[in-house]
C-alpha cells in the first residue's frame, strides 16, 4: 500500500489486496487521503471487466496457487492496453542456491521464462530489467534476518540478481503476442 505515495492527493487508492496486514491498515487510515481498499483472493476479483487501466504487484506471483487463474482475472478486470507493472523473485539466484528455496514460494521463474507465461495469457512484454545483486553477510544469520544484502545494482549474469522488474500491457484484440 506504500506505493499510493506516488499518486497525486486528489486521486482515490483503489486498493485490492491479497495480504493486507494490520499495521498497513491501521497506518493507511490514519492519513486524511480517500483510500478505497478492499481485500480479495487473486482468483477471484470483484471489480467489473475491463475496469482497471494500471494494475501493480510486488513479489506476489510467487504466492499464488493457482497463478494462471490470477493472471487471467487480472486480464479480465484490465481495459485493453491496460498496464501491468510487477516485481517477482529470481527463485534461481545464488541467494536461493547457497540459503535453499524460500518455504513460501511455490512458482518459479528466469526472467525470461516469466515472459513467456505472460506472453500466454496475453500480456505483452514492454520492458523489463534484473536488480538485487545479493552480497552474503553471514553474522546476519544470527539476528535473524537473511543472511546478506541486496544491493540495488544490476549485473549481467541473471544468477546473482536477486529480483526481475517488468511493465506488461494486456492485449484484447487480435495483435500477436511478443515474442523473446
Amino acid at each position: 500500500m506504500s506505493l499510493r505515495r506516488f499518486l497525486p492527493q486528489h486521486i482515490c487508492y483503489n486498493a485490492l489486496d491479497i495480504s493486507l496486514s494490520e499495521f498497513h491498515l491501521t497506518r493507511v487510515l490514519k492519513e486524511p487521503r480517500y483510500n478505497n481498499i478492499a481485500a480479495a483472493s487473486a482468483t477471484n476479483i470483484p471489480v467489473e471487466s475491463n475496469a482497471v487501466n494500471l494494475i501493480v504487484s510486488t513479489e506476489c506471483f510467487e504466492h499464488i496457487s493457482g497463478v494462471e487463474r490470477a493472471v487471467d482475472e487480472i486480464w479480465r478486470i484490465s481495459m485493453p492496453r491496460a498496464r501491468l507493472i510487477c516485481s517477482i523473485p529470481n527463485s534461481y539466484c545464488i541467494m536461493y542456491q547457497k540459503l535453499g528455496p524460500h518455504p513460501e514460494h511455490i512458482n518459479h521463474w528466469t526472467f525470461g521464462g516469466f515472459i513467456k507465461f505472460m506472453n500466454s495469457h496475453n500480456f505483452r512484454f514492454i520492458k523489463g530489467f534484473t536488480k538485487g545483486f545479493w552480497v552474503p553477510i553471514p553474522w546476519l544469520r544470527r539476528t535473524g534476518y537473511t543472511p546478506g544484502y541486496q544491493l540495488p545494482i544490476s549485473c549481467s549474469n541473471e544468477a546473482y540478481q536477486c529480483n526481475f522488474f517488468y511493465v506488461f500491457e494486456v492485449v484484447k484484440d487480435s495483435t500477436a503476442k511478443s515474442s523473446l
